[in-house]
């Protein structure tokens, strides 16, 4: 790590945000940053970064994903590289050993179930004829979640082999678990009858 005293890109930055905001009469926000406890890669400079690449490099991402392309497809316009200034930063002023700081896979599949699915869903019920089948399609062919209640699930005996069925899962814990419904619910019915 070494001290940067002059970052020529952080300068051209703040001239292009002058530029830009009497040009269109941006207001400045005034918001702090939070830094601490924080991994490197999830530091707000290098996910603002990130939603910057990603607009530059897929910028009509939604009119191609309302074309419901496989999610092999969508997968790779979500793949690209920062602008090789982050590769060495984090945040401005100190330069770090490089590092390649994509979109990790784990992301990407959040953003599918979190966004992508139900955007895809919603256009599907609303605007096609075929249903909600694409968005089937995309939890059918993502990894099952990872947290601590399909866990409970899974303690239980009942696994996850997708997404869909993780998703199912945690709608269950929501509406009937948590609100104690076990009665109501077959699955809960089952094992109070063990």
């Amino acid at each position: 790590m070494e001290e940067n005293k002059e970052d020529n890109y952080y300068v051209e930055l703040q001239n292009e945000y002058s530029f830009l905001s009497k040009k269109y009469g941006l207001v400045t926000i005034h918001t702090q940053l939070k830094f601490g406890r924080m991994r490197p890669m999830n530091l707000a400079h290098v996910k603002i970064a990130q939603l910057a690449s990603f607009f530059y490099n897929v910028p009509h991402f939604i009119s191609k994903v309302l074309e419901l392309p496989s999610t092999k497809e969508v997968k790779k316009m979500l793949d690209f590289e920062l602008s090789d200034y982050w590769s060495s930063h984090y945040s401005f002023e100190k330069t770090f050993a490089k590092r390649k700081k994509s979109i990790s896979t784990a992301f990407v599949n959040h953003l599918f179930i979190n966004a992508i699915v139900p955007f895809v869903f919603f256009y599907e019920k609303n605007k096609t004829d075929n249903g909600s089948e694409r968005a089937l399609e995309y939890l059918e062919s993502m990894p099952s979640e990872q947290n601590s209640i399909v866990s409970k699930w899974k303690s239980l005996g009942i696994e996850c082999k997708n997404a869909q069925s993780s998703q199912a899962l945690l709608h269950l814990y929501k509406h009937y678990c948590k609100p104690k419904r076990c009665l109501q619910c077959n699955i809960g019915k089952k094992l109070l009858l063990r």
